[in-house]
């Protein structure tokens, strides 16, 4: 349940997100809220036990998703409410 909310707040924007997550796509999500995380990518990915390789390709337009693991992962790391 917590990876489907989670998945669904990334793709589709929580309520709590500002208007202007509203209109991103989820490579452009996942980048807004790691930024206003103050995340770099190396330590967002250190958090989620991954490589700085996998975040920056889940921000790239038309490249690789995260899991849902790693989505609930991404937003307990950035703060995002779900």
């Amino acid at each position: 349940a917590l990876a489907s909310a989670t998945l669904r707040s990334l793709r589709t924007g929580p309520t709590s997100f500002s208007t202007g997550y509203a209109m991103l796509g989820l490579p452009s999500r996942i980048k807004r809220c790691r930024q206003d995380a103050g995340l770099s990518q190396a330590k967002l990915a250190e958090q989620l036990g991954v490589g700085r390789s996998a975040v920056a390709q889940w921000e790239r337009d038309n490249d690789t998703s995260p899991t849902v693991r790693h989505l609930a992962k991404i937003a307990l790391a950035t703060g995002v409410s779900f």
